[in-house]
């Protein structure tokens, strides 16, 4: 839903960010310049107001994807679907893996040396 502007501004840019706005206009899928910097105006804003947020870019095909979740009504926001997906992420299964994985690489890159000391439990010692 778009919100009627109560304020008209006139803003400067050089060519070059013009040409980057206008190509962000058409790969976002934005209508017109104007709702692509609203909207990175209110996103500024609110990042600003908020510390823990942050930015994501995705590609087209997923995001895509979000929206037809979003409008299926799976979700309420694209806010909302990426929310579950980074809780569901660290939370669950795929975390573990992630740590597991990093693990391995520490160990196959020498800065990590895992150790059995004749017991139940592992330890493991970390060289620099």
């Amino acid at each position: 839903m778009q919100e009627q502007a109560d304020e008209r501004i006139s803003v400067r840019f050089e060519t070059n960010t013009i040409n980057e706005i206008d190509a962000k206009v058409k790969e976002m899928g934005y209508p017109n310049r104007s709702e692509f910097l609203r909207t990175a105006v209110r996103t500024h804003i609110e990042g600003q107001q908020t510390k823990n947020t942050i930015s994501v870019n995705v590609n087209s095909l997923l995001l895509d994807s979000i929206d037809s979740m979003v409008k299926r009504g799976f979700y309420d926001s694209r806010e909302e679907a990426l929310k579950k997906a980074i809780t569901t992420f660290f939370t669950g299964e795929s975390l573990k893996r992630e740590i597991e994985d990093a693990e391995l690489q520490e160990i196959l890159a020498g800065r990590k040396v895992g150790i059995d000391l004749e017991s139940s439990t592992s330890r493991q010692i970390v060289t620099k």
